[in-house]
């Protein structure tokens, strides 16, 4: 990346904020796994799913 975007701050302190808040994190695997198996589901695979 150019100098200018690996300067501190911008969208790597957003990152590393978003990373730091495990709530936050945790709400995105939780939708993406009911994501996922809503989907496997309409696909006809849900039982394929390991828990």
């Amino acid at each position: 990346a150019p100098a200018d975007r690996r300067a501190a701050g911008g969208d790597h302190d957003a990152l590393a904020a978003f990373l730091a808040d495990e709530e936050r994190v945790e709400a995105v695997r939780r939708e993406a796994r009911a994501e996922a198996r809503a989907r496997a589901d309409e696909w006809g695979l849900g039982d394929q799913l390991a828990e």
